[in-house]
């Protein structure tokens, strides 16, 4: 919402500042603004002062539009004796003659030029603080940094927390700098120098590329939500993820336990399912009754040791009842009986399956990550991540997706927020 501080000498303050930003705060916004000190600053809304720093603007029933008048108390400590008159000098006097003996004491007044105390000037403004005073008070520029720097958001209300990561980030914005300038020192016809010319080129391509992104595609980055159906095995209900990559239905060992079918697997078919890594086949139950909706429907599941769902539909069951995945209307129609069956919502998803970080065997998912960056992950460059203040295993996977590049890496991690 937006704000107007007003104060006695006619100087206006708009400020876009959040219903729920506490009164010490937007002090520290107007003392910005203003150029006072805070501890100087008090506040007024419809002739009523704001004294308690800790409510927030909802709490004083401050609205959108609303005017707040800023009163500045002296900072000079009162004198606890009265100031003792002045001798008037000659000259004063012959001053006082002049105005018909008024009786002003005209030797105790401060000219400028001539002796007057210089007036106190507010310190001057941290530019960290000043800009995490800046994003408290701008809920949009906050909410895009929550989406874009999770880790630089998460540390905004720590004011000691906010500056190191600020620190850190000018410190490696100053590192690259340094290496690029000794980088364009080197001699041109040297091979070694080429090639770091060319990553150093590539990266910056990558940082435009990755920024242009952001700001025209920002959808992009955020998680998608995995297609689940609700159906029933044996009387049992059971969350199914419906994976049209996949080419083989499939069920867990320990789903088949709970829903006591194991004692119809057929250990004749054992084998190894491929696709991520590789996963051990317990064997094969040949025909269970599946029910989604009202229906139940005949299908063929291979059992896997290791498996993160309970229950994967794969191609072999779409396209035997003609299924058709309609995104539009978030829905699974099964064409043999016209049965439609709803994806669930995020929060009805397993959460046990949304955490883990394995794909099921045979999924078009897995295949299509396979064709990652293959370099090798070296100690060095993730111990200079470490250093930047990220977990060794966060280090080695950002490694890993760049090629072993410290600065790719870097450059993930923080925006990213460490979550890669």
């Amino acid at each position: 919402m937006n704000i107007v501080v007003t104060s006695p000498d006619g100087n206006f303050y708009s400020l876009e500042v959040s219903s729920d930003l506490e009164l010490e705060n937007l002090l520290a916004l107007v003392s910005v603004e203003s150029g006072k000190p805070t501890e100087h600053i008090q506040l007024s809304l419809n002739g009523i002062p704001l004294l308690d720093k800790k409510k927030t603007l909802t709490e004083y029933n401050v609205k959108d539009g609303d005017m707040m008048l800023m009163t500045t108390t002296s900072s000079r400590p009162p004198s606890s004796q009265p100031r003792a008159p002045s001798q008037p000098s000659q000259q004063t006097g012959n001053m006082g003659s002049l105005f018909g003996g008024t009786g002003i004491n005209w030797g105790a007044i401060n000219v400028p030029g001539q002796g007057a105390s210089p007036v106190a000037r507010p310190p001057p403004v941290d530019e960290c603080e000043k800009l995490r005073l800046e994003l408290l008070g701008d809920p949009y520029q906050l909410s895009i940094l929550k989406e874009r720097d999770p880790q630089f958001a998460a540390a905004i209300d720590n004011k000691d927390q906010f500056k190191k990561v600020f620190n850190e980030r000018q410190e490696l914005i100053r590192k690259r700098k340094r290496e690029e300038e000794l980088l364009l020192s080197g001699n041109p016809m040297d091979p070694e120098y080429q090639k770091k010319i060319y990553e150093m080129l590539q990266g910056k391509q990558i940082e435009e590329n990755l920024s242009t992104a952001m700001e025209e595609h920002p959808e992009s980055f955020g998680q998608v939500i995995m297609l689940y159906i609700d159906c029933e095995v044996n009387g049992h209900k059971v969350k199914a993820f419906v994976d049209s990559g996949a080419q083989m239905t499939l069920i867990s060992a320990a789903c088949a336990e709970r829903v006591s079918v194991s004692r119809l697997i057929d250990k004749r078919f054992q084998g190894v399912a491929k696709g991520v890594g590789t996963q051990k086949i317990l064997g094969r139950v040949h025909l269970l009754p599946l029910k989604i909706g009202n229906d139940h429907f005949p299908c063929t599941f291979s059992v896997l040791e290791h498996q993160p769902m309970d229950m994967l539909l794969g191609l072999d069951m779409l396209k035997r009842h003609q299924c058709v995945i309609d995104l539009k209307e978030n829905c699974l129609k099964i064409g043999t009986t016209s049965t439609t069956a709803a994806f669930l919502s995020e929060k009805d998803i397993p959460k046990s399956t949304e955490e883990s970080d394995q794909q099921p065997s045979g999924s078009s998912q897995g295949s299509s990550a396979a064709g990652g960056p293959t370099a090798t992950v070296t100690d060095e460059n993730v111990s200079k991540l470490v250093d930047m203040g990220f977990t060794p295993e966060q280090s080695r996977k950002a490694l890993g997706l760049c090629g072993n590049n410290v600065d790719l890496a870097a450059s993930l991690l923080f925006e990213k927020g460490g979550q890669v």
